[in-house]
Formats: C-alpha cells, structure tokens, sequence
C-alpha cells in the first residue's frame, strides 16, 4: 500500500480495493485521517441524499413560516438521522453503515464490539453563502470529551471540495484536547468556542499539513474525535453539500 504524492504532499487517500483492518489501523495512526474511496454503494447514497435534500426542503419551509426547529438545525445544519429515511423500521443511515465494511474496518482500532453514538451521528448541510455558518478549526473532543478513541466516518452525500464545501484536516495524529481547560468549565454551543485556530499551538501546523479533499459520493473520510479539522470553503464555491457524520467508539 503507497500513500498517494499530491502536490509534494503525502496524503493517506486510498481505494477500497486497497485497504483492508490493518493497513487502515496503520494508516490511520499516522495521519489521524484516512479517505477511502468508493466504500459505499452510490445507489444507497443517492436514495439518502434523496430523502435528506426533501427533509431539509420540508424544515426551509417550516423555518420560513416562523417554526423553531432547535438550534441543531438553525445553528449547526442538523437534521434527525431519520430524515435519511427508514427501511424495515430502522434508520437508513445507520443501516448503511452497519451494512458496510467500515464496522470491519474498525476492527484493529476499535475491537470486535463498537456502538454508534446515535446523538452525534447525523446528518449536516453546509451551504457557501446561507444558512449556518462553516465550522473553523476544531476537535470534536471539545464537545464530545475524550472517553477513548472515538471514529467520524464522514460521508458526503454529494460531491465536495470543488464547487460545494467539502472538509479540511490537519495530516497529523493528536493526542490531547486543546484548550481543554475551556471545555471544563463549560461545554461549548458555539463556533467561536470551539475555534482552536488562535492557539498558539496552531501556529506550528504548517501548510503541508492541511487537506482538503475532493470527495465524490461512495468516498469516506475517517478521523478522530482530536483530529483537527474545518469546513473548507471557498469563494468560487456556488452548490449546498449534504453530509453524514457518524461516530463510533468501542463498546
């Protein structure tokens, strides 16, 4: 397995063919990140984003008429992981994924047994000029705590990176929560409370260290709950991105 050489950047982005528990365990310890490509069946993404583009339709119109949908939704992008839809009772969402081989995947990282963690696992839309605002440099630790390794399997339910907003991730592997002595005294609700990119420690990330993926529909990129990562986005960027973050840690 060769990591791939992207403008002098050695970058942990893999085809599904290639990867396997180990070398994704391995990959994973290196970087904090790891994309692999064409891991989910698009038929299943597309009747996802199918359902989720009609429940974020339904929640515009109920939020233009003066209905207070939370501020999961107002703030963040967030809908209830049903607005994916429901197959035999269950959430499509979570069917997919424990119908995947991410769960074997894990298997090196995680052990045999891993839960989802149904709170934090759902789905967010990210539009480049309304809406909520992209997120800035942070770690999930920051509202998740850091009860082990927890895994986000971050799913784009269209394509990212080029004229939608997709994700950046610093290529290094963490190893503690950064202004955790914040997130003590109060766990944070806002974007400027999680925003670690006026750390002093930021100052070292250098720019070989940022990523930011093109991703397609069937791509998935793995990190961690200290992996520090943001939206990314640019001007010339026009289209809305639907995403899945799902979460998992040993059980």
């Amino acid at each position: 397995m060769e990591y791939q050489d992207i403008n002098n950047q050695k970058v942990p982005d893999f085809k599904a063919t290639e990867i396997n528990s180990v070398n994704f365990g391995d990959s994973f310890r290196t970087f904090g990140s790891i994309l692999i490509r064409n891991l989910i069946d698009k038929k299943i993404i597309d009747e996802i984003r199918f359902n989720a583009e009609n429940a974020y339709e339904k929640a515009d119109e109920l939020s233009k008429k003066g209905r207070y949908l939370g501020t999961q939704f107002k703030d963040f992008g967030h809908l209830e992981a049903k607005s994916g839809g429901i197959e035999n009772g269950k959430t499509q969402i979570y069917n997919m994924f424990c119908n995947s081989r991410i769960p074997s995947l894990y298997k090196e990282l995680l052990g045999e047994r891993i839960m989802i963690l149904t709170r934090n696992s759902l789905p967010r839309r990210q539009h480049p000029h309304k809406y909520n605002p992209p997120t800035p440099f942070h770690q999930d630790a920051s509202f998740l705590g850091d009860p082990g390794l927890i895994i986000n399997s971050w799913i784009p339910l269209n394509e990212a990176g080029s004229d939608a907003p997709g994700i950046q991730v610093v290529l290094r592997p963490e190893n503690k929560i950064h202004n955790e002595s914040n997130f003590k005294v109060k766990t944070p609700t806002t974007y400027e409370e999680i925003d670690i990119s006026r750390n002093t420690y930021f100052s070292e990330i250098t720019p070989n260290l940022l990523w930011a993926p093109i991703m397609t529909p069937g791509d998935v990129l793995f990190f961690s709950h200290l992996t520090i990562h943001r939206t990314y986005l640019t001007d010339s960027m026009k289209l809305p991105r639907i995403s899945l973050e799902i979460r998992c840690i040993s059980a």
